[in-house]
């Protein structure tokens, strides 16, 4: 029923040895342009069904639609007919699986699309946070430098603050450009996503 020729499934059918003066031919081979074996599984059954029927008409030599005689003409006719459908729909099938091809990439372009604008979001985000972070620290040493910081609580509470925002910066890293659920989302809040750097007020040094 199936015979596979190089890569390519082909329909065959013995010809019964009454009818093949009829046709000319001792067997039916149809080529089913496929390598795969289910698909070409279900074109064999379908041709199977229809070889059946054309053998049974003609073995009576009558059309069974109109109930009038057949000539071996109309059998060749017949069987034309069923090789040209099956390559129609061979055709159908090809055509489907061009456009289900180009539909796939299209798709997986998007995707491509949107992660990339995810990424770029994401690297612009970071890269002001960093500089946020980076601006702290070098307000930090300026204090110490100048003497605006002269005791250990505010040092505390600015050394806190940084590392409260390098551990903020440091989940947005592993969070990456999944943080955008969508092409130009707005970052969740963040104590970094402040347009302007936090500024703590300076403590002023104790009372003589």
């Amino acid at each position: 029923m199936l015979a596979l020729v190089s890569t390519h499934y082909h329909f065959r059918r013995v010809v019964p040895v009454a009818l093949r003066p009829l046709f000319g031919k001792t067997e039916f081979w149809i080529s089913l342009k496929t390598g795969n074996k289910s698909e070409a599984r279900l074109s064999a059954m379908a041709l199977h069904a229809q070889t059946s029927v054309l053998f049974r008409t003609a073995r009576t030599m009558t059309d069974p639609a109109q109930n009038k005689p057949l000539t071996k003409d109309d059998l060749l006719a017949l069987y034309e007919d069923i090789v040209k459908k099956q390559e129609e729909i061979i055709e159908a099938n090809e055509r489907k699986a061009a456009q289900d091809r180009k539909l796939e990439h299209y798709t997986a372009s998007m995707d491509r699309y949107r992660d990339l604008l995810k990424t770029r979001a994401f690297l612009t985000y970071s890269t002001d946070a960093l500089e946020r972070l980076k601006q702290h620290i070098i307000t930090l040493r300026q204090d110490m430098v100048t003497g605006k910081i002269q005791d250990k609580a505010s040092l505390a509470r600015k050394t806190e603050e940084i590392e409260r925002l390098h551990e903020t910066l440091v989940k947005l890293f592993q969070t990456g450009p999944a943080f955008s659920q969508a092409p130009g989302a707005v970052p969740p809040p963040h104590p970094l996503a402040s347009p302007h750097p936090l500024r703590l007020q300076p403590s002023h040094p104790p009372h003589a």
